[in-house]
């Protein structure tokens, strides 16, 4: 089954060319034939090949025709048959996943509910008991206890953080067998030496962040992130300031004293010796 994408209206530029969008185009044509109108006047709703084959035919057109011009409307065409564009380049982006929301409150809660509204199974757990997860988001305050994230690493799920500070929140970074938690804890302890004894005091306190309008800015911009019209960094967080809604990038690396990449560097040792 085949309709044209709601997103890109129809509109006619002269009497035979016309273009789907508006202020985002997702194709163009000219010299429109008749033919090809009445293709386009069934497209309006769900139409089957079969039928598009049949007024094809009776209009004189092949259906290698029809393909070709179903090629040239890209994004602008649906297969609803498969819930996505009928251009390959947005299949990952339509792809539907099972995602973990790890923790509880306003923005949690609203990411969770527009993820589900994108087609995407969603679950509230932990990493200790959610079944089969393709990635994680996890919420907390201040300081993310270690474990949690852990308990994601071990299940080699990618983990995204929220954490609500005092005056921003922290997004990222993506943390996995390249970057874990606590290698974010020690680069912290050598901006700060005294954050170990100032995290001690401020874990598992809520912040005041999590209300309402923080909660309605971060879902969207996470539900975007996993549905895959924008994409984090790898190794970067996103700094968003409570009080103006100004992001700021920040880059981290693995740290050397974390041994969170002690077994791949193993591997990579004895690889070698393999070798020779």
């Amino acid at each position: 089954m085949y309709t044209l994408n709601s997103d890109y209206p129809l509109v006619w530029r002269t009497p035979t060319s016309l273009q789907f969008g508006i202020d985002r185009v997702a194709a163009t044509l000219h010299e429109v034939t008749p033919t090809q109108e009445r293709v386009l006047a069934l497209l309006q709703s769900r139409v089957s090949a079969a039928t598009l084959r049949a007024v094809a035919a009776e209009h004189g057109m092949t259906w290698g025709e029809v393909e070709a011009f179903l090629a040239s409307l890209g994004d602008a065409l649906w297969d609803s048959t498969r819930d996505k564009p009928a251009a390959a380049g947005m299949l990952a982006a339509e792809q539907r996943l099972r995602i973990a929301i790890d923790g509880r409150g306003h923005c949690a809660e609203a990411t969770a509910k527009l993820l589900a509204s994108h087609g995407h199974h969603v679950i509230f757990a932990s990493g200790t008991v959610a079944s089969h997860t393709d990635v994680a988001l996890i919420f907390g305050s201040y300081v993310l206890e270690p474990h949690r994230a852990g308990d994601w690493l071990r299940r080699e799920t990618p983990a995204l953080p929220v954490i609500f500070g005092s005056a921003q929140v922290m997004i990222g970074p993506i943390l996995g067998p390249q970057l874990c938690a606590w290698c974010l804890e020690l680069h912290r302890r050598d901006a700060d030496p005294a954050w170990p004894a100032i995290a001690t005091q401020v874990m598992g306190h809520p912040s005041p962040l999590e209300t309402p309008l923080i909660a309605s800015e971060l879902s969207a911009m996470l539900a975007r992130w996993v549905v895959g019209s924008t994409e984090p960094s790898a190794n970067v967080a996103i700094g968003l300031d409570a009080h103006n809604g100004e992001r700021v990038s920040v880059r981290f690396s693995p740290h050397p004293e974390c041994a969170c990449r002690s077994l791949t560097q193993n591997v990579n040792v004895r690889a070698v010796s393999d070798d020779r």
